[in-house]
């Protein structure tokens, strides 16, 4: 006979998260509320988001945006350096 183990839950807490774009959030009240570690909350939250297309396509949305800027300023501290560089010699 197989033991039954609960199957952990999405907390209406971190559904409110993911709502905010706010999914380290989301897996911190899914651990707290589930008394699991980080990956099995991390993987849960996964789980959810891959489940629901309409939370999928606004996180990666968010997440383009926020890879777009971080390459702007990639870019902007690059030109700074050269020109630093160029100054110098």
């Amino acid at each position: 006979m197989a033991m039954n183990t609960p199957t952990p839950n999405i907390p209406s807490d971190a559904v409110a998260a993911l709502d905010r774009d706010s999914k380290i959030e989301a897996i911190k009240i899914v651990r707290m509320a589930n008394h699991i570690d980080l990956k099995d909350a991390k993987d849960l939250i996964e789980q959810y988001i891959n489940a629901n297309p309409a939370i999928k396509a606004r996180m990666d949305a968010t997440n383009a945006a926020t890879a777009k800027g971080s390459m702007k300023w990639v870019l902007i501290i690059a030109v700074i350096a050269a020109v630093v560089y160029y100054m110098k010699q």
